[in-house]
Parts: structure tokens; C-alpha cells; sequence
């Protein structure tokens, strides 16, 4: 049997460079197993939490990994990092819709099982809805008509997290909990929408709304260091283990017991999180256009956002105080030990959104 104290303090390093998960005609997908595993150490932050707590490892420094999920819908939007690679698959086009990108992160485990994490992150997506996205596609044609109903949304968030998991019940019922607060600052919003634009010939009619917090016209992963906005989000976890034969992984070292961190004790378990919570302000632009046979440049709107935003000639430009509120996500994964050492489990995922959510 393995020192208990020393698999503790033992340094580990893991180095996850560009660690990639594509999901086809997904929103918002996620490493999730790996996530859910008791080897995720920094990684399981985001998710829930409370995962920390009783970690396979006793110490993590990750000097970065990302994420993307890919769709069908989505366009070249520079704020969304690699929106502009072009995926073809079975004579169809795909675009970054959302990436997590988790920068350099910490996670150290101490005595009786709690454990501390500092990391940080960067989180964008863009969600189309109807046909108005179209109007920013590499389709485009001049000849086109065709309704261009619908809205389209993006969003870029900065984070700094810190998370503490903390064991409340061991042996056969072991209970954990956790939290996490993210110091969040907002690196770009931008907001389309309208109910009657329409296109014909290279030509607009109708109105457009569109709104935006202020920010440079293109992406730079330095200015990820400076803050526009502010704000604060809150994640909380908790788990429950069924531990039906934890003593056959007991040992007596020192004249206390100790139990082998290297393995999972548990028959079932079930983990719940609620994450992102809160919210901050920020100073909005507001802008309008109205169209009436108006003529556009197909190959300018083609570049993607932001760059055409300045061919849409929108207009009534004002600066108001806006408030955000995240949408925050429901969290709940259970699962069962089969014999041998396999696992079967379920895993449930609900994005609640507000009316001024991201």
C-alpha cells in the first residue's frame, strides 16, 4: 500500500496543449467525461466544482487546453477564435460556433481531501437564429432574394476563478461540496436582430437593430490582460458517494487510518452543480438601420463579423448603461460501478436563459 501523505504531496505536472473535442451540429458541448472523471483535477472547474475534492490527483498545473463545437449555421466572426477555418464534411461547410479556451490553471489537494484551484479561462459563441446570419455568409450571392428574418448573438467572457471543494461526510456516505467565484469581464458583445429585412439583387429593405458593447474592430489575444467590464459569477457543486466497502481501502499509517487515494471507493454516485450565476454592467452601443432598396456590397458582408458591420452604414449611435445576466446552466450526472471496474452513468445538462442572459 502506497504512502498516503506522499500521494498527496507529490508534485504532478500535466501539460494539456491543444487538447481538442469537435462536436458536428452541437451548442455548447464539452469534454464532458473527462470532465466527470476523478482524474480531471483544474478541469472539472466550470463544471462542478466539488469534483476537487478527493481528486485521483494531488496536483495539477495546466498550461492550457481548449475545446470547440462546430456547426452549420455559424460565420466568420473574429472574436470567435478559428471561425474563420472553413470544416467540409460531406459537401457541407462548418464554422467554430463556441470554444472554451482554459489557460494556464492550478489545482492542489491537502489533508482529509479538500483541494484549491486557481484558473483561467476564456469562453465565446455565437448563436444564429432564423435567416439573418446568412447576410454575413460566404454564400452570399448578388442575385440572391430571400427573407433574412431571425437575430444573431455573439459573446466573448474573460475569467479568473478560484475554487475550494471540501469533503462534509467520509466512509460509507461521503458527501462533498464546492464553490467557485470568477472575477468575469466582458470582451466583446455583439447583438443583430430584426423581423422584416429582406434582400433581392444585392439589395436591402427593412430595419436592422444591432447592438454591441465597445470594443476594437478586431480579435487580439493581448487585449484578453485588459478589462472593458466587470463583473461576478458563482459556481456551486455538491456530490454524494455510496461507499458500501471503503474499509477494504483502508490502511494504518502513522497509527491513523488512511485510505488509497489512487483508487475510486464508490458503488454509485451523484453529482449535481449549478453554474454561472451572476452577472455585471457594462456601456452599450446602440445602433440602428433602415433600408429601403438599399444597395450592399455582397463580397464586404462576406468578411464576417466585424469587418462588415461598417457596409450595413447603421446609423443613431447612443451609449447606454446595460446589464447582463448570465444564463446560468443545471448540472447533474449519475452513475453506478459495474464489476471489474466499469462504469455506467448518465449525465443531464440544462441551459436556463433569462432575457438579457449570455
Amino acid at each position: 500500500m502506497r504512502n498516503h501523505n506522499t500521494t498527496f504531496f507529490m508534485r504532478r505536472i500535466y501539460t494539456f496543449i491543444c487538447l481538442i473535442f469537435v462536436a458536428l451540429n452541437a451548442q455548447a458541448q464539452s469534454l464532458e467525461i473527462y470532465r466527470l472523471s476523478n482524474s480531471s483535477g483544474a478541469y472539472a472547474v466550470g463544471f462542478n466544482p466539488a469534483l476537487l475534492a478527493d481528486s485521483r490527483v494531488g496536483g495539477m498545473l495546466n498550461l492550457g487546453q481548449f475545446h470547440a463545437g462546430l456547426s452549420s449555421n455559424d460565420i466568420k466572426n473574429r472574436f470567435v477564435p478559428s471561425s474563420g477555418i472553413n470544416v467540409k464534411l460531406k459537401d457541407q461547410t462548418f464554422n467554430t460556433q463556441d470554444i472554451n479556451l482554459q489557460g494556464p490553471s492550478f489545482m492542489k489537494q491537502f489533508k482529509r481531501n479538500a483541494a484549491f484551484a486557481i484558473s483561467t479561462h476564456y469562453r465565446s459563441f455565437q448563436l444564429p437564429e432564423g435567416e439573418l446570419s446568412y447576410l454575413f455568409s460566404n454564400n452570399l450571392e448578388s442575385n440572391t432574394n430571400k427573407s433574412l428574418s431571425g437575430s444573431y448573438k455573439s459573446a466573448g467572457l474573460k475569467e479568473l476563478a478560484f475554487s475550494y471543494a471540501h469533503p462534509l461526510a467520509f466512509k460509507q456516505h461521503f458527501v462533498k461540496v464546492g464553490g467557485t467565484v470568477k472575477l468575469v469581464s466582458l470582451y466583446h458583445y455583439y447583438q443583430f436582430q430584426s423581423s422584416d429585412l429582406s434582400l433581392s439583387n444585392s439589395r436591402l429593405s427593412g430595419s436592422l437593430s444591432f447592438q454591441a458593447n465597445p470594443g476594437n474592430d478586431e480579435f487580439d489575444w493581448l487585449d484578453l490582460l485588459k478589462s472593458k467590464s466587470n463583473g461576478t459569477g458563482f459556481d456551486f457543486g455538491f456530490v454524494y458517494e455510496f461507499r458500501p466497502k471503503y474499509t477494504d481501502y483502508e490502511y494504518k499509517m502513522d497509527g491513523k487510518s488512511q485510505y488509497d487515494p489512487a483508487k475510486n471507493k464508490y458503488l454509485a454516485r451523484l453529482a449535481f452543480s449549478i453554474t454561472d450565476m451572476g452577472g455585471f454592467k457594462t456601456e452599450g452601443l446602440v445602433k440602428n438601420g433602415l433600408y429601403s432598396n438599399t444597395t450592399i456590397d455582397p463580397n464586404k458582408l462576406s468578411d464576417g463579423l466585424p469587418a462588415a458591420i461598417g457596409s450595413l452604414s447603421l446609423v443613431g449611435e447612443t451609449i447606454n448603461q446595460l446589464e447582463y445576466r448570465f444564463a446560468y446552466k443545471n448540472q447533474a450526472v449519475a452513475e453506478v460501478q459495474l464489476q471489474r471496474g466499469w462504469h455506467l452513468g448518465t449525465a443531464y445538462r440544462s441551459d436556463t436563459k433569462n432575457s438579457s442572459g449570455l
